[in-house]
């Protein structure tokens, strides 16, 4: 019978989950910044996993030393290169333009530096971090202190996830805020027990758990408002109307009026800045049970779930309270005027998705017509 060892088991668990998450990563075709850091991340840990596992394998074997040569010192590179891929996620997740003082003056410096004493190791067989005794590697004189300037590192990690807890969306501080302390738990774990790699399970555990309340969420998120985008407002729309359980399912259409006119006349940092007001004033006026979604451009899309479809017309006009508060406000140096359309879904009358809310796209249409006939 076939026995392996333990580390085989966990290492091949951690690149089996990395690659199943690259792969679903791939499928958002977006460009931004906080995506393609996670990208980076992922290759990263896997290339530091995969070196992790050829450099176990038995060294006296003839064909597997020079494999074990080259992985252990792609793992002791790599290994502080994945926390500085961390700390870039961090950093687009909280939208700094910048690379912050923690990533210039503690992350790089640290991967240049073990870089040079790990190359100093290899090169003149002096057993700083690790060295070749039989058949096997073992810990070098400088294992243990490397090991606590990690963990170190971890702790502030965190210290710079909660200074900047306000610059995160709500939703991605509690993910991103057990990430170092998950590094920090493993880590601890893979210093005190020889033979096995809890560091890496631990980053593996904190990637899957990023991938899911951040990235996967990410995939039918507006990244600009915060709402549900088109794709998801969609599926939640078709999925709703397939399910309805006697539901009465209303959905409200409404868009900017004069929203070239900010853009034009304020700027598009302004612009943008109205589509979030206006997402804001949808968050206050709807309950959770509903479901906000932004079209695309200006236009938003409203699901409400009804008991009574006489309640349409007061939720309508709660919403045009809602725009009339914050322009009484004055809060910015622009006014925010909308169109609405609104309608009942009837599946006698309405057979998908696309033919109902092709018509209510024609009442906004016929709303915001009235609006431009207004002297």
């Amino acid at each position: 019978m076939l026995t392996l060892p333990g580390w085989a088991f966990l290492n091949s668990y951690n690149i089996i989950v990395l690659a199943l998450l690259l792969y679903f990563n791939e499928w958002n075709r977006q460009k931004t910044r906080q995506i393609l850091s996670f990208r980076r991340l992922l290759h990263a840990l896997l290339l530091t996993m995969l070196g992790d596992s050829l450099s176990r394998l038995p060294n006296d074997l003839p064909q597997f030393i020079l494999s074990a040569h080259i992985s252990n010192f792609m793992v002791y590179a790599l290994d502080p290169i994945c926390y500085c891929c961390i700390i870039a996620y961090i950093e687009a997740c909280a939208n700094l333009e910048r690379p912050s003082f923690f990533t210039r003056f503690l992350w790089r410096p640290l991967a240049a530096v073990n870089l040079l004493l790990l190359l100093f190791n290899v090169l003149f067989h002096v057993p700083l971090f690790y060295y070749l005794k039989g058949s096997s590697y073992h810990r070098g004189i400088l294992y243990t202190h490397r090991a606590v300037v990690m963990l170190s590192l971890c702790i502030a990690m965190e210290g710079f996830i909660f200074v900047h807890r306000k610059d995160f969306q709500k939703s991605y501080f509690l993910p991103l805020a057990l990430f170092p302390l998950l590094s920090l738990f493993f880590g601890i774990l893979q210093v005190i027990f020889l033979g096995a790699s809890f560091q890496y399970m631990g980053l593996t555990l904190s990637c899957l758990l990023l991938f899911i309340y951040i990235q996967n969420r990410d995939i039918n998120e507006d990244y600009l408002t915060g709402v549900l985008n088109r794709r998801g407002f969609y599926s939640t729309l078709d999925y709703a109307i397939k399910d309805r359980r006697s539901r009465i399912l209303a959905v409200i259409m409404l868009d900017l009026d004069k929203f070239k006119l900010i853009n034009d006349r304020f700027g598009h940092q302004a612009g943008d800045q109205a589509l979030i007001d206006l997402s804001l004033i949808l968050r206050a006026c709807f309950r959770r049970t509903d479901t906000i979604g932004r079209f695309g451009g200006d236009e938003f899309c409203v699901l409400v779930p009804l008991k009574e479809t006489t309640e349409l017309e007061a939720i309508l006009q709660r919403l045009r309270e809602g725009v009339a508060q914050f322009n009484e406000a004055r809060s910015r140096p622009y006014l925010l005027e909308i169109s609405l359309g609104a309608a009942v879904y009837s599946p006698a009358r309405w057979h998908d998705v696309d033919s109902f809310l092709g018509h209510v796209d024609a009442l906004l249409y016929e709303e915001k017509e009235r609006h431009h006939a207004l002297p």
